[in-house]
């Protein structure tokens, strides 16, 4: 991956963090650069269980970093690490 590659990631990470809040799995999917929330679905199944069900509580149902860390039971610093590789992998299986 180009340094330039890595700068459009990180964008797209922060323009995805500064939304916050609940998203529609489309609107997520959309943002994520899948074309639908079905092609987001298979992707996201590629992911460790972890990070999968920690995007979900964040991004999808709208959860604070506290509530999901409490549902899951880990600390704020392993759910932050979760959120942010599972992101990453998302964004990255995305691009063409």
């Amino acid at each position: 991956m180009s340094q330039d590659d890595e700068g459009q990631d990180d964008e797209g990470l922060a323009a995805f963090a500064a939304l916050g809040g609940r998203l529609t799995w489309d609107e997520l999917a959309r943002l994520l650069g899948y074309g639908d929330g079905h092609a987001l679905s298979r992707a996201l199944l590629t992911l460790p269980v972890g990070q999968r069900q920690v995007v979900e509580l964040c991004k999808y149902k709208g959860l604070s970093e506290r509530q999901a860390a409490g549902v899951m039971h880990i600390s704020i610093g392993a759910l932050r690490s979760h959120l942010s590789r599972g992101m990453l992998s998302l964004q990255r299986s995305s691009a063409p």
